[in-house]
């Protein structure tokens, strides 16, 4: 069973990171409801088409030994929960209803805790289409906005080389196990 035909994911299993301790609530939030520290993944989920699906889900993960909660109904989808590696919760949902309507399932005092403005939360709910070119271009450096944590100099080199080049030089195209 797949979860859709354009869903891939990646568990990337480093050096040493047995060694980094598991601390709920700064490096996994432990449950779906409960949060993590920033930059860190409170929890991740994949979909599938169909309740009957999740259900086929469900049983194929609790025959691996694995134990499930749900399928617990949210109003606009179906979901599981477990546990995956190094403690992650992980999900899968699917949708059961029709068109979500954000007035009813966006709440204004979590927009207002969160510091959204409405005009803010407007254009979350509708984002603007890009119309740009493309490629786009690589914006200037901006030390307000969101950047990955290489060293500053070694980054802003890689922001400078033509994507061209990034992509032939950082892309490995054979599987780690050879034929």
């Amino acid at each position: 069973m797949r979860l859709s035909e354009t869903s891939y994911f990646s568990i990337v299993q480093l050096p040493d990171v047995d060694k980094i301790p598991i601390q709920l609530g700064i490096t996994h939030a432990g449950r779906g409801e409960k949060p993590s520290a920033a930059g860190t993944l409170q929890h991740i989920a994949f979909g599938v088409g169909s309740e009957d699906e999740l259900i086929a889900m469900r049983d194929r993960i609790r025959g691996n030994g694995v134990n499930v909660i749900g399928p617990l109904d949210h109003g606009f989808c179906k979901s599981i929960y477990f546990a995956g590696p190094d403690s992650m919760t992980l999900e899968v949902a699917t949708p059961v209803r029709g068109s979500i309507d954000p007035q009813r399932w966006i709440d204004p005092a979590v927009l207002e805790r969160a510091g959204i403005s409405a005009e803010e939360a407007a254009r979350f709910k509708a984002p603007a289409s890009y119309t740009g070119p493309s490629p786009a271009p690589q914006p200037t450096y901006d030390p307000s906005k969101p950047h990955m944590p290489y060293p500053l100099e070694q980054y802003k080199q890689m922001l400078a080389t033509p994507d061209e080049i990034i992509t032939k030089l950082a892309s490995y195209v054979e599987p780690p196990v050879r034929a």
